[in-house]
């Protein structure tokens, strides 16, 4: 019989278990949620870029329409030259931008891929001691009921069935 306010080995195997269950699932969410949040940036970054790339092409083929059809818009035509310049070292810098942000998004994969494997690693283990536990639990169990036998026989064998008359031997 178990000792009151004395908690089962394998309850608490089960509990630790559930707690590393739950821990896991929580750690994988979040994991999760920081990779969709990269790759939605991602996504903003390559729509961002696209528009402006859209919109640098439309401005430079407008700049060298005017310059065409009139000479006094060179001097406005290399000042937007240069300004376009200045937008494609921006275009430059969001391009790293987005290889730092999609090498970011392949490390996050990676250390999911880790920490899912840790996890199926550490439920296995925590699977193995179970067992180990239910195992141990019935052999003592089973030691118990053997022991309550032997003394239940050592009392019965202690105890004579007819005890001779005048209380003693003959």
């Amino acid at each position: 019989m178990r000792k009151p306010g004395k908690t089962d080995a394998l309850d608490r195997l089960r509990k630790l278990r559930r707690d590393r269950e739950r821990l896991a699932i929580e750690t994988l969410g979040q994991e999760r949620a920081a990779l969709t949040a990269a790759e939605g940036r991602e996504r903003q970054a390559e729509a961002d870029r696209d528009a402006y790339e859209t919109h640098r092409a439309a401005q430079e083929d407008r700049l060298y329409a005017a310059a065409l059809e009139q000479p006094a818009v060179v001097d406005a035509l290399e000042r937007l030259g240069d300004r376009v310049s200045e937008l494609a070292a921006g275009s430059r810098r969001q391009e790293a931008v987005l290889r730092d942000r999609r090498a970011e998004t392949s490390r996050a994969e990676s250390d999911t891929d880790a920490a899912r494997e840790a996890w199926t690693q550490r439920r296995r283990a925590a699977d193995r001691l179970d067992r180990l536990a239910e195992r141990r639990g019935l052999a003592r169990r089973k030691a118990a009921e053997i022991r309550e036998d032997v003394t239940a026989e050592d009392e019965a064998s202690l105890t004579p069935a007819n005890p001779a008359p005048g209380g003693g031997r003959s």
